[in-house]
């Protein structure tokens, strides 16, 4: 099970949980999608038997994976693993759609099933060509759980379950060891157990992906840039045009003026 938890008996356990969600944006700027392809709505039609359910369901990573390993298993053994959903219709690499029964437990057509399994899972040529579709999603929710436990059960605790356990002649009516009676303390120190689950926050913590960059600021970053550029060129062509203007003007000495050694003459008074 992904990211499950092991506890042990002879404790009450509290586990709260806080939820989080993470959202990504779509392409460009990622691979993820959000769009539910028509066998995972199959996939639910034939888990809940109900039409309008598929209309409601979200993209999952997850179950396209599974809904891709159906496939490649069945197109080695004509056969699914009944596990994890109850899926009645496998897609075909071509696209049809065609039902499937399930592997049966009492033949080796389930061993060989579990071997196509472990085929596609530890190769990556079959995950591309059976799973390319199964891109991740753009949405995920998460719980972050925090799990503490005390010893239990109070003595307390053990006297109001053995009211509840035993007959009226120090008996029990359900199936249980034959020293049950005797050693009830030790049997409800060694088997006890109790969750409890309870939300930690009210509030929920939420990471979204915001481009930084959008389309307009895009096409406003290239006008800027633009006209700055042609901006800079007409203030150069200006600046050619006030050289040229001082290099013919009266200001500056002509041939008359000019003398031998690259001098120039100098009128004096």
């Amino acid at each position: 099970m992904e990211n499950g938890l092991t506890l042990a008996p002879g404790f009450a356990h509290l586990t709260t949980y806080h939820k989080i969600l993470e959202t990504f944006l779509p392409h460009p700027y990622s691979l993820c999608t959000s769009k539910v392809t028509e066998d995972l709505r199959a996939l639910y039609r034939a888990t809940y038997g109900d039409g309008n359910i598929s209309e409601t369901i979200v993209y999952s990573e997850a179950a396209c994976n599974e809904l891709c390993e159906q496939a490649y298993i069945f197109s080695q053994c004509s056969c699914i693993l009944p596990i994890p959903f109850f899926a009645r219709n496998v897609f075909k690499l071509d696209g049809s759609r065609t039902s499937a029964r399930t592997c049966s437990p009492i033949t080796n057509e389930f061993a060989r099933a579990l071997v196509a399994k472990k085929q596609l899972a530890d190769s990556d040529e079959l995950q591309t060509l059976w799973c390319a579709h199964c891109t991740s999603q753009c949405q995920y929710t998460h719980f972050n759980m925090d799990v503490s436990a005390q010893q239990a059960p109070s003595n307390a605790v053990k006297a109001t379950w053995a009211t509840a356990l035993f007959n009226a002649n120090n008996t029990t009516s359900f199936l249980a060891p034959p020293d049950f009676v005797q050693r009830y303390d030790y049997y409800m120190d060694q088997n006890y157990f109790r969750v409890e689950i309870a939300c930690g926050s009210k509030y929920v913590m939420e990471y979204k992906q915001e481009a930084k960059v959008s389309w307009i600021d895009v096409f406003a970053s290239i006008g800027g840039q633009t006209g700055l550029w042609i901006g800079l060129s007409v203030l150069s062509q200006q600046i050619r045009c006030w050289i040229r203007s001082d290099l013919t003007g009266s200001d500056h000495p002509t041939k008359s003026d000019r003398i031998p050694g690259n001098g120039i003459a100098l009128e004096s008074d």
